[in-house]
């Protein structure tokens, strides 16, 4: 969200007034669809099991990639069979397939107002998480410190070892952009995407890449394995693998930042429902607090930095510090050009 750099630097240091505003729900489930996995594990113990014990609602988590989750809601419409409630979203997703979200009632989310950092809840989604996209790497592998930008990254002289990418499931767009970095291009001059200019330089990393990643689990269990020792990764991924006490090195410059959001499925059977949960998601920062420490994904929910202590503000996304050098995602553009962008990568790992 190309908003979150400058406003959320200033705004989550504040402070709000807290406090559910009770919504009446008209329903025993919830379907929502999500990552799955630690991810969808820390969902359920910090905000679905809590969110069931309040309200008597029961909330069934569907794990499926946003692609995937999408095409299916797709094929749901068309058959007047709606069985999703509530989507995760990304800003990209929103623009690329804006036909599966319907519009989001801001007011019947007050809390989102009440306890959120500027533009929390938009059109067709309510940020969920925040946090970025890496370069993360074994301090094994640089005793002396390993790359500090996308050039390091690609400079495999000085940082030696092999390399772990996205593939063409996710995330599809970073290397792109990555690339562009590395051959000197600048920031405000990625976009559109120069794909020739790119490709030529992920051709000159291809043989020092070990493996290129199908989903966010994979990229942490490459690096558990050794398979490569430099990678591209998720803050949050890259963070809940060093808490298992892996020695990882996380890198803020030139991370590109990016959000997620929970919206709501077009056609939702459960709506009334899936409202009450998204006002109930901005309450109780010491959740998100906690939720955070598990699985290191930022939210929304402005008195959460007021909580931290000193190293968990070290590697928080939202910090002045850790802030200064990320670099926006152009989501619009990225989701207006999806499926050129994904055919020209599965092009390039093809070949």
């Amino acid at each position: 969200m190309t908003h979150l750099k400058k406003g959320i630097a200033t705004a989550v240091f504040a402070s709000a007034l807290a406090g559910l505003t009770p919504q009446a729900a008209v329903s025993e489930e919830l379907v929502i669809v999500a990552t799955g996995g630690g991810f969808g594990e820390a969902l359920n113990k910090h905000f679905f099991e809590p969110f069931s014990k309040e309200t008597g609602i029961e909330i069934v988590q569907v794990p499926a990639p946003i692609g995937e989750q999408n095409a299916k809601l797709r094929a749901m419409l068309k058959t007047g069979n709606v069985e999703y409630d509530i989507l995760t979203t990304t800003d990209m997703a929103v623009v690329a397939d804006g036909d599966v979200y319907a519009d989001l009632d801001c007011a019947r989310i007050p809390n989102a107002a009440a306890n959120g950092v500027p533009g929390t809840c938009g059109e067709k989604s309510m940020i969920r998480t925040a946090g970025a996209v890496m370069i993360a790497y074994d301090e094994r592998a640089f005793p002396n410190g390993g790359p500090k930008s996308w050039a390091d990254f690609w400079d495999v002289e000085a940082f030696p070892g092999a390399r772990c990418l996205p593939g063409g499931a996710v995330e599809n767009h970073i290397p792109f952009m990555a690339a562009l970095l590395a051959d000197g291009a600048s920031v405000d001059d990625l976009f559109p995407l120069d794909y020739e200019r790119a490709l030529k330089k992920l051709d000159e990393l291809k043989p020092h890449v070990a493996a290129y990643w199908s989903s966010y689990s994979q990229s942490q269990q490459l690096m558990r394995d050794g398979e490569c020792v430099v990678s591209i990764m998720l803050n949050g991924r890259a963070l809940s693998l060093r808490n298992e006490g892996f020695p990882l090195r996380i890198v803020w410059n030139q991370a590109f930042t990016t959000t997620a959001g929970w919206g709501i499925a077009k056609d939702a059977p459960n709506a009334d429902a899936a409202y009450t949960f998204l006002d109930f998601w901005m309450t109780r920062p010491e959740a998100h607090l906690d939720f955070y420490k598990t699985f290191f994904y930022g939210t929304a929910h402005r008195d959460v930095v007021g909580l931290m202590d000193e190293a968990d503000l070290a590697l928080y996304f939202a910090t002045e510090q850790n802030l200064d050098g990320q670099i926006p995602i152009n989501a619009e553009w990225i989701g207006a050009n999806r499926e050129e962008v994904s055919r020209t990568y599965a092009n390039f790992l093809a070949n």
